[in-house]
Formats: C-alpha cells, structure tokens, sequence
C-alpha cells in the first residue's frame, strides 16, 4: 500500500471491494494501514449455482460473469443494498435493455426517503445524463422492476452496502460488462456465505463471509459442515482445525483446507 492512499483507491486498483479488503485486513480499522502490507482477497470460491451469464453474489458483493462458449470467469466487486433497501438473495431474471448515458427518475420511495432524512437537498424527479447522475453511464436493466446493474458517480462506494437495492459497480467495470453483455443474458441473485469448492488440482477450498447482521447463522453454519464430505470426495484429508477457522473468520479469504497430495489431480 502506497503512503497515504487510501483504502477506497487500493480496493479499485486491486479490483476488491472495499468491506472485503477491510474484512481481510481487520488491523486497517485501528492502524496507519499504509504502515502495513495487505491481505488482497483475490482468490475466490465460485457460488454454487449454474455458471452462465451473470451471477449476482451478495454475500460476497461481488459479480460473477460467465462468458458464452467458454469456460471463463469474471470477477468484479460491487455495492450492494443498504439498510432497509435489501438487495434480493434468491431470484432469477435476465437482461431486458441496455442504456448508454441513461436519464434517471427516482422511484417515489427513494425520492421520500431522501426528503425524510438528513441528507441535504431533495431530488428531482429526472436527473439528466452527466457526472450528477448516481447510475453512471452505463445501465443493465433487469426483467424484474426495480432493480438494476449499473455505474456510479461514487466509485469510493464500491464494495460496501450503499445502494437502493441494485448491483452498483465501477465506471470501467460496468463499460467493460456493458461490451459483452446482451439482452436474454441470465441474471441470478444468490446469497451463499458459506462455500466448498474444489480446484481443478483436486483441492478442496473454502470461502465464508458474515451470514446476517450480527455475523452468526448457526443453521447455516451446520448445513455448511455437513456437506464438505460430498464436495470434498473420498480419500481428501480435510484440516479441521483449519476448516473451523475459516468458517469463523468469515473475511472473505478462500482458504485451502486439504492436505496432502491426495486430490491432486481429481476433477
């Protein structure tokens, strides 16, 4: 980390966002974290769902994009619902439209809100295209109404929970997608904190992120558990005492939890 950059900057350029580099990093909440080299979350375990088209992953806040006809994956961090605007944990839908410099029109709830609270200033019911415009350039327009994928005009945003509900991402990240994606592209919004998956060596990784507000989901933590058998195969060795770590860390850190060569290999 360079002196006197801040967080907001090192999880831009790193593409994380910015609650999971500060959940893999808990010391930047109490130290000078330019003094400190920093853990970047830069492994992930992939949400257990079909891996096609976009996958919006709110546990994790991020977006993962399955490219057509390869078997590549994206990665892009993003904001997801704040209190009280949640985004949805389990729905599918897909790409209706694509805009270009999209005019915004504040739902009446977000305009109500506003006016309700402290923040200065009310909202207009349209707020043209330009650097005032909280969706950016760039708009994915879901089938389902209310929610979109879209930019930002507060890039320092990303990676926290800051929006109305909808997938907030980067102005270069939200481009880039925009080039790629088309009309029909499904959408799924999933909420997984708890993930098992394997490497194509045969290795067995886990993944876990805070599960509710107070950070503890006991049913969740016990179906978590009782399922790393079956991904994990017959003759894996699994480190316990690491397993139980990660799964109560819960920073966002994909953690190996074999060992030895036994997966090597296995697909």
């Amino acid at each position: 980390m360079k002196p006197d950059e801040a967080l907001a900057e090192v999880a831009e350029r790193e593409g994380v966002g910015v609650e999971r580099l500060r959940a893999a990093n808990p010391h930047t909440a109490t130290e000078n974290a330019s003094e400190r080299a920093l853990r970047i979350p830069a492994r992930h375990v992939l949400p257990d769902t079909p891996r096609e088209g976009l996958v919006i992953d709110v546990a994790g806040m991020r977006l993962f994009h399955y490219p057509e006809e390869t078997d590549a994956v994206e990665v892009f961090p993003i904001s997801t619902g704040r209190e009280g605007w949640p985004t949805p944990v389990a729905m599918k839908t897909e790409v209706a439209e694509r805009l270009e410099n999209p005019a915004w029109y504040p739902p009446e709830s977000i305009r109500d809100s506003r006016a309700a609270s402290d923040e200065s200033g009310s909202l207009p019911r349209m707020v043209p295209p330009g650097a005032e415009n909280p969706l950016g350039e760039h708009v994915l327009i879901l089938e389902v109404d209310g929610y979109l994928v879209h930019g930002t005009n507060e890039p320092h945003s990303i990676g926290e929970r800051t929006s109305h509900g909808c997938a907030r991402m980067h102005p270069q990240d939200i481009e880039h997608l925009f080039e790629r994606v088309k009309a029909g592209t499904p959408v799924r919004f999933v909420d997984q904190p708890f993930r098992i998956g394997r490497s194509a060596r045969g290795e067995v990784w886990v993944e876990s992120h805070p599960s509710a507000p107070d950070g503890s989901n006991p049913e969740l933590d016990r179906r978590f558990v009782r399922a790393l058998p079956d991904i994990a195969g017959e003759g894996v060795a699994i480190n316990g005492a690491r397993l139980i770590e990660a799964v109560n860390d819960q920073d966002g850190i994909a953690v190996r939890v074999s060992v030895g060569e036994e997966g090597a290999g296995k697909r």
